[in-house]
């Protein structure tokens, strides 16, 4: 069993929040040692997955940025 319950997240992250699917259902997560309901996620449709793709594709401009910027730094650092 999760020791700090606090980590399991029962949501989709989307665009830097957590939230519930769309529709609200779930699927049940199951240990399979015992069968137990241990837990569930988000049953997230086609809106939701098209969310978290246009979220991926806005972010990924501004990440790549940043890393390349930080990558030059390290390299430029570490030639001196």
């Amino acid at each position: 069993m999760l020791s700090h319950t606090g980590l399991l997240r029962q949501k989709c992250l989307i665009a830097g929040a957590w939230r519930d699917a769309g529709s609200g259902a779930t699927i049940d997560v199951t240990d399979p040692a015992t069968r137990e309901v241990i837990g569930t996620v988000p049953d997230a449709d086609g809106q939701d997955t098209r969310d978290a793709i246009e979220a991926a594709a806005e972010a990924f401009g501004p990440w790549r940025a940043k890393t390349q910027g930080s990558a030059r730094r390290c390299w430029s650092a570490g030639t001196r």
